[in-house]
């Protein structure tokens, strides 16, 4: 799936023009160890290049957004994922230098 993500973020900005970063919200190594029972692959310290603490609406935000997956709502469920949604929101960001990281997925970006 990144691969199409990828693919189509780099030909709408090289046509466009408009598109100055993409993001992808990922988890830790050590929150994805903390789901057995699924197959996670958590992003290393090297990899993280954004880490933002998100407040009580960001989580809720999560929450609902857990909600949509209604095919998968009893495994949602089962696994507790609601109950435990971290309090550090984790991003990766393609093709960008990271020295010094960003203090947000928006920090050096022009206004439009």
């Amino acid at each position: 799936m990144h691969a199409v993500v990828k693919r189509a973020y780099v030909e709408l900005r090289e046509r466009t023009g408009c598109l100055k970063r993409l993001a992808f919200y990922t988890t830790t190594e050590e929150e994805a160890a903390q789901f057995e029972w699924v197959h996670l692959t958590g992003a290393t310290a090297e990899d993280i290049d954004v880490l933002t603490t998100v407040d009580e609406d960001d989580v809720e935000a999560m929450r609902r957004a857990l909600d949509c997956y209604v095919t998968y709502a009893e495994t949602i469920e089962w696994s507790g994922i609601k109950r435990n949604i971290p309090r550090e929101a984790v991003f990766e960001l393609y093709q960008e230098a990271r020295d010094p990281p960003p203090r947000s997925v928006v920090d050096g970006l022009a206004k439009y």
